[in-house]
């Protein structure tokens, strides 16, 4: 004999209310009274199997979740459907009857913000509580280990037009500091890391608007720059220091060319190359895509003052030069002295003579016969080894959704 299924579903409710009546963290679990109608719906998310929502004359009064993790959530809401509270367990443990809790949370009568939550370890003790102020204008939260109870993590959020982190301390298991974030007065968030041993490794900075972000790399000294990253939405730039912390090079990424400056000691320029992104092959089925490769457009030899005394320009192959200009650092004006043009072989063609105010005084011009070829230095040529860095995408600071991770609508 097959039973009525609304005979089935109420002897289910009753067994899942024995099995929660051992959790110790809890208290009791109050189901609904027998609701006029039930809905079972498919599962809104990844990580859902299914739901049941019961409503009494029209309105939606409770609902459960079952996810494909085995853990249950069981909802309340208000008259005006806004959620008011939820409870989730987790599967019970084998050979238990018993459901431990995972999370307790009181919303406010918005449905979406907390009043306050409590997630748990399975054993029953606190992984991490929030709690919101009298006011409604911060949220605290403490995250703690499972082994030792221990304090890993403090959140202080404030509310402005939206939520946003004003203090986020993580710790080692010392207890000593491993990061710091702090809200700065132009909305800008600053995060600093710490090795085990105190020393600064690390400071990140993002704008008010989460559309700049700038990463600083330090030395082993925690005082001297290494390296610093900066993105936004449409370039990367990457600098490289020394160990006394003076610039060595310098990359600006864009989405189809690559600039890289270089500096001797002392931070003195030294000469910049353009590269241009090459065209990938299409893609193979089922072959990775190959990393980006760059060809060397131009060359700028620079002065003290990142002027530049010459500029070649290179065919396509990178290496064969089209011309070379070569400018007066002795003229207000910087205009070209010299102008040289090559021949698709890279033999000298033609060399045009200026004076300060950028007329032809002379001209001189050369056949492939001649075989003139001009070198240049070897470092010139050559791309430097690097590290591939972000791309240039526009990223946001990250702030708390304070409804949290679960979907109840």
């Amino acid at each position: 004999m097959r039973m009525p299924k609304n005979s089935a579903l109420a002897l289910l409710a009753v067994f899942v209310a024995v099995m929660l009546s051992g959790c110790n963290n809890t208290g009791k679990l109050s189901l609904p009274e027998k609701p006029s109608k039930e809905v079972v719906l498919k599962a809104a998310t990844a990580q859902e199997q299914f739901r049941t929502v019961h409503y009494k004359h029209g309105v939606k009064t409770d609902a459960q979740i079952e996810y494909v993790d085995g853990s249950t959530a069981f909802v309340t809401y208000r008259a005006d459907a806004t959620v008011a509270q939820v409870q989730v367990f987790y599967q019970a443990p084998k050979g238990s009857a018993v459901r431990p809790l995972k999370r307790l949370a009181i919303y406010l009568a918005d449905g979406k913000t907390y009043l306050r939550y409590t997630d748990y370890f399975a054993d029953g003790t606190v992984q991490k509580t929030g709690t919101l102020s009298s006011d409604g204008k911060s949220f605290e939260t403490y995250t703690f280990t499972a082994d030792v109870h221990q304090m890993t993590r403090h959140q202080h959020f404030i509310k402005d037009d939206t939520w946003k982190v004003e203090t986020d301390l993580s710790l080692y298991p010392d207890g000593s500091i491993q990061s710091q974030a702090k809200l700065q007065a132009d909305g800008s968030l600053v995060t600093t890391a710490y090795s085990p041993t105190g020393v600064r490794t690390m400071e990140t900075n993002s704008d008010k608007w989460g559309s700049t972000i700038t990463t600083t790399t330090y030395w082993p000294d925690g005082q001297q720059v290494a390296k610093v990253v900066q993105r936004n939405s449409y370039m990367v730039t990457v600098e490289t220091h020394r160990e006394d912390g003076t610039l060595a090079e310098k990359r600006l990424f864009y989405s189809s060319s690559m600039t890289v400056f270089i500096y001797g000691p002392g931070a003195v320029p030294q000469f910049k190359q353009e590269w241009t992104l090459d065209t990938p092959a299409p893609a193979l089925p089922g072959v990775p895509a190959p990393d980006k490769t760059y060809h060397l457009k131009s060359l700028y030899e620079l002065n003290a003052k990142e002027q530049t005394l010459r500029e070649i320009d290179f065919a396509d192959d990178g290496v064969t030069p089209k011309a070379v200009s070569i400018y007066d650092p002795d003229t207000s004006t910087w205009q070209v002295r010299t102008a040289r043009t090559y021949a698709a072989d890279g033999t000298l063609a033609k060399v045009e003579v200026k004076d300060a105010s950028g007329t032809v005084v002379s001209t001189t011009d050369h056949t492939p016969g001649e075989n003139i070829h001009e070198k240049f230095p070897h470092e010139w040529m050559i791309q430097r080894s690097y590290e591939t860095p972000p791309e240039p995408t526009k990223v946001s600071p990250s702030y708390p959704y304070m409804g949290g991770e679960y979907d109840f609508d």
